[in-house]
């Protein structure tokens, strides 16, 4: 596909060489989608203007569909599981309590107020969610296409801001404090996960002050605004030829001009920050 986009801006004589290519879209050798590219001269100016469109069809069949419904749905059973557990059954002990054993000094209460803080941290520090989660955002890479699409071009607002908050969820940057402040941007999930691996390993060799403390919830918020920016400065750069090589390097040199390999691409964010 790139072949034949430089091959046709090269071309002074355009009318020999193709107007279109199609490539398949692998993830693990699984066929997620097909990929298209075409050109269509412009009829309203008359001088050699084209249109480029670019168009990505997912291939999901009604089982898989319900599979991953299915997965997601225990997955969330899972975290309100997790969140009652290590949360909020907490708050029926303390109240019980209070109301049995009440505060007794010498000023006079007539009432306790218990404050219920944010659980985010208790879901986002359980492994095996943030694993799982990693797992999910694979499994639907083809939306992330999609998504990355709609972020990388800025004529139509409105895909543009779809394209920024569906991209929030794979794109974040983390940053680590030491004694030089660097910021990685990686996938979300794998970033939450590094968060987690970080921190036990500060706390088993009594490093926590030579870190400063990140709060997820600031990170999500933030990411709904720079999500968007970061795809379009990686797709409309040369930052991208990096990915174009991923994408090629489990493909066979024979299908190099039909196939790419996702699975690079989407591993690679995570082994550069472990």
């Amino acid at each position: 596909m790139r072949r034949l986009v430089c091959t046709f801006l090269a071309q002074s004589d355009r009318a020999h060489v193709p107007w279109y290519h199609c490539e398949h879209v692998h993830m693990l050798g699984l066929p997620t989608g097909d990929a298209c590219v075409w050109f269509e001269q412009s009829s309203v100016s008359h001088e050699p203007e084209f249109m480029v469109y670019h168009a990505f069809l997912i291939w999901e069949n009604p089982v898989l569909s319900w599979c991953k419904l299915a997965f997601r749905c225990a997955l969330a059973a899972y975290i309100l599981r997790v969140v009652w557990r290590r949360y909020y059954t907490h708050y029926t002990v303390l109240v019980n309590n209070l109301t049995a054993h009440p505060i007794r000094d010498d000023r006079s209460i007539d009432s306790v107020e218990v404050v219920m803080g944010d659980p985010t941290y208790l879901v986002l520090s359980n492994p095996f969610v943030l694993l799982v989660m990693i797992v999910d955002m694979w499994l639907g890479i083809s939306y992330v296409a999609i998504a990355a699409a709609r972020a990388s071009q800025y004529e139509d607002w409105m895909s543009f801001a779809l394209g920024c908050v569906y991209n929030a969820r794979f794109v974040r940057c983390l940053p680590m404090h030491t004694t030089s402040t660097l910021i990685h941007c990686i996938q979300v999930w794998a970033g939450y996960m590094m968060m987690w691996m970080l921190s036990r390993a500060a706390k088993r060799r009594g490093l926590e002050g030579s870190f400063a403390p990140v709060d997820p919830a600031h990170l999500g918020v933030l990411a709904y605004l720079y999500a968007g920016p970061i795809v379009l400065l990686l797709a409309r750069t040369t930052m991208m030829v990096m990915y174009h090589r991923l994408w090629d390097l489990l493909v066979p040199t024979s299908a190099l001009e039909s196939h790419i390999e996702t699975l690079p691409g989407a591993v690679a964010p995570w082994m550069e920050n472990t």
